[in-house]
């Protein structure tokens, strides 16, 4: 299981394409939620049991932070709708390695 603290290394982990592995990891979501071909399934396919929740809340922080226009979606499709704002609070620890453009 992928936790937050796993994301945080994986910007360290070297990727051929797309430079580290945490970089790698946002833009597949998002060719998911671009593509809007069934991304709902596919993400939850892909990444629904491999992140824990502190790594489904980070990735859905890190869209947005970069106010990205399917962030709301994303926010949806990890399930965080029925969560108080205190549940989906982000701890300084992990907001602070966020990235600002991706």
């Amino acid at each position: 299981m992928v936790t937050a603290d796993n994301l945080i290394k994986m910007k360290k982990q070297n990727h051929d394409v797309f430079g580290d592995l945490y970089t790698a990891t946002i833009l597949d979501i998002e060719n998911f939620l671009v593509s809007k071909s069934d991304a709902e399934r596919r993400i939850n396919l892909r990444y629904g049991k491999m992140l824990d929740e502190k790594a489904k809340l980070m990735i859905v922080h890190q869209f947005f932070k970069v106010e990205h226009e399917y962030a709301n979606d994303l926010y949806s499709i990890f399930g965080f709708d029925n969560l108080t704002e205190e549940q989906t609070f982000l701890e300084d620890k992990y907001a602070n390695e966020l990235l600002d453009n991706f």
